[in-house]
């Protein structure tokens, strides 16, 4: 099993899948947002990752980059 695309899904659920067998994470110029706030994605040795023990998605939002982003919509986002 394979899952391409929503990475801050799929670096928690494919690790936990005895058929799982690749996460696709972006590259972070592509993705900044990604892998600022996801600890898989932080976390790549080797070309694996290592999505933690603790609950939940992985995702940890870090207040000022989330602060940026919001703050600087692409063009033609919603609201824009």
């Amino acid at each position: 099993m394979a899952n391409t695309g929503e990475p801050q899904l799929s670096a928690q659920l494919i690790p936990a899948m005895v058929h799982g067998t690749c996460v696709e994470i972006y590259h972070p110029e592509r993705d900044p947002i990604f892998p600022a706030h996801c600890r898989a994605a932080a976390t790549v040795k080797n070309g694996r990752i290592s999505p933690g023990e603790a609950p939940g998605w992985g995702i940890e939002p870090r207040s000022k980059k989330s602060a940026k982003a919001q703050k600087s919509p692409k063009p033609g986002a919603a609201g824009t």
